[in-house]
């Protein structure tokens, strides 16, 4: 007679957090704890491994790569836009007949965000 073991995973708690963050640019990316602490997790955005930096709202789900252990969560990112600033100057001029404009500059969150027009 034989006598066999049959071994299966133990569960784990996996908990999604920082869902909501404002635009700059950068990748944003949810924090990930675990239950045990420490397990392995492999994260996705809208089924990518790539953490998104557009605004808009992205399904995320964590699951637990560790051998001994399994679980799960999901939830969405959202990603929000940024205020943008704008400024006028040359607001004062001496009329000449000549036509007349202001200097408007915006600034924006991100890489490149100075602009004038």
């Amino acid at each position: 007679m034989t006598n066999s073991v049959a071994a299966t995973t133990a569960p784990a708690t996996v908990t999604l957090s920082n869902l909501n963050a404002i635009y700059d640019a950068s990748p944003k990316t949810a924090t990930v704890t675990t239950n045990p602490l420490g397990l392995t997790v492999r994260v996705t955005y809208n089924d990518l491994a790539t953490a998104p930096t557009n605004v808009g709202s992205y399904t995320v789900v964590a699951t637990v790569t560790d051998p001994n252990y399994s679980g799960s969560a999901s939830g969405t990112l959202n990603i929000a836009k940024a205020a943008a600033t704008v400024n006028l100057s040359n607001l004062s001029q001496t009329y000449d007949g000549t036509p007349k404009s202001a200097t408007v500059a915006t600034h924006a969150a991100g890489p490149g965000g100075e602009h004038y027009l």
